[in-house]
């Protein structure tokens, strides 16, 4: 059972929000009969609104060390608070 393990395994689902990939990219040159939503995906990107990969993955990090993340958790980055994005306290 991990909940009595040392440094036991947490399963959680994460919803990173859309990341700017590869993919992203192949779906915004595909023709629009093969995906039907792709016009979506160019406005996100022509907006700014793709998260970097390199991004994700250190908010990713910064949660796991700090402890935020709890098996059978269900976790939307774009709503969690991280140290980056946190504003200064009036006793910092």
């Amino acid at each position: 059972d991990q909940a009595i393990v040392k440094n036991a395994a947490v399963v959680c689902a994460v919803a990173p929000g859309v990341i700017d990939t590869d993919m992203q990219r192949q779906i915004r040159h595909a023709p629009e009969e093969w995906f039907p939503r792709r016009e979506k995906f160019i406005e996100l990107h022509c907006a700014g609104a793709l998260a970097p990969p390199l991004s994700v993955a250190r908010r990713l990090l910064e949660f796991e060390r700090m402890g935020r993340f709890e098996s059978g958790g269900c976790y939307d980055l774009r709503e969690m608070e991280s140290l980056e994005t946190k504003p200064a306290s009036p006793e910092d």
